[in-house]
């Protein structure tokens, strides 16, 4: 029979194990697990799209964005957080930005419907399964404002996180900075500062926004769930 290795993050998770397809070595580092891999590896489907972001260009008018922008105006404003879900902590140095939590309403619907739209169409690459859109969250970036690297992942609700999705608001030429980046190298890049663009791509792509040097950027975003991956 042949073995893989699985290396254990956490010392707690070595305890015995009530059955005997596993082995556990007497220095308990690692669990050996038999490996069942299928007769050929090129019989599994590829999926070439599932490390790259889908961009869908001016889905939004200019005049959709500013109203977009106006509806959220008199929402409650938040100093956006970091760290697990649920948590209120505050860290400037890391993530700098004002947010509101835009709801659906007989107002906001048709947002709601575009960007089901959108996710829908972007899945047949990313071939998810996917239950539901979380609320939509208005973002300001000032002056300073920024995200550093991170994912759209961790625990709890946003373990549940399978496709993120980004909307440009603001016109390009409104502010310097600002720019969505992705670790990968993008050709499109340049797609993602187009007024009214939609950018959706799987959750635990890594991504930064970099600091606003003028003027501000908005931007609505939004995460679509569903079951763990599997």
């Amino acid at each position: 029979m042949k073995y893989f290795i699985a290396r254990l993050a956490e010392k707690s998770w070595r305890k015995p194990l009530a059955t005997n397809r596993f082995q556990k070595q007497t220095e308990g580092e690692f669990l050996i697990m038999p490996a069942n891999p299928p007769a050929d590896f090129n019989d599994i489907e590829e999926n070439n799209y599932i490390g790259f972001p889908s961009v869908f260009p001016m889905l939004f008018t200019n005049q959709e964005c500013s109203k977009i922008i106006d509806l959220s105006k008199n929402l409650e404003t938040h100093q956006a957080p970091v760290g697990p879900s649920g948590t209120k902590n505050i860290d400037l140095s890391t993530r700098n930005s004002n947010i509101k939590w835009l709801g659906l309403a007989s107002d906001t619907q048709w947002i709601y419907q575009r960007i089901q739209g959108a996710y829908t169409q972007a899945n047949i690459n990313y071939k998810f399964d996917l239950l539901g859109c979380s609320f939509f969250q208005v973002t300001e970036y000032p002056v300073g404002g920024k995200y550093d690297w991170h994912e759209d992942v961790g625990d709890k609700l946003i373990s549940k996180r399978k496709l993120s999705l980004s909307v440009q608001l603001s016109d390009p030429n409104d502010y310097d900075g600002g720019d969505l980046e992705f670790l990968n190298p993008l050709p499109y890049k340049s797609d993602f500062r187009q007024q009214g663009s939609v950018i959706i791509f799987p959750s635990f792509l890594a991504h930064r926004v970099t600091a606003v040097t003028r003027g501000a950027r908005w931007s609505l975003i939004a995460w679509v769930f569903g079951p763990p991956f599997r």
